[in-house]
């Protein structure tokens, strides 16, 4: 993996640097039950964290991932960020982290919206704070969660999706 260069962008009072390099991912994850494709496009590491945040950075490792999300139109359940974590070996999946949100965008990053419909389709980032800092090996889960198909009587079983980002 190459290490990104850094270019500083100012958003008020926050600081978020945003990477000029990027890795390619250009993966995706298919929920052929749903319909759902989720294609990571692109991947960012050890990205800087806003001004205030020194605790924070110490202990955690910031990482952005570029998503294209397209929800299937089979039944109606969303495609949400709660559903996705990074695996990176700590004890705990790394959950996105949306207190940094609001940096984010004003930063100019289009952040991926909490859910999207069926039927829609959408390009964003996603931010996490992982543990540990610079793991050898990243994976992202999507977890389709058990639903109940009303109309038709049925459950459909709860399945992780797992897709290699390093290592």
């Amino acid at each position: 993996m190459s290490c990104p260069r850094w270019a500083s962008i100012e958003a008020g009072s926050s600081h978020l640097s945003s990477p000029t390099e990027f890795v390619t991912i250009d993966k995706s994850i298919k929920d052929t039950t749903l319909g759902h494709t989720i294609t990571v496009t692109k991947l960012a590491r050890n990205v800087s964290w806003p001004q205030g945040q020194r605790a924070q950075a110490a202990a955690f490792e910031l990482v952005m991932i570029e998503m294209k999300w397209k929800a299937g139109t089979t039944y109606s359940a969303p495609i949400r960020t709660v559903d996705f974590a990074l695996i990176t070996g700590s004890t705990y999946p790394n959950r996105p982290d949306a207190s940094l949100d609001p940096t984010l965008v004003a930063a100019g990053w289009t952040k991926l919206p909490e859910s999207l419909v069926a039927g829609q389709e959408t390009t964003g980032w996603m931010v996490f704070k992982v543990d540990p800092k610079n793991a050898p090996t990243m994976r992202l889960e999507y977890t389709r969660p058990a639903l109940k198909v009303l109309d038709a009587n049925k459950t459909l079983a709860k399945k992780v999706f797992p897709l290699t980002l390093v290592g």
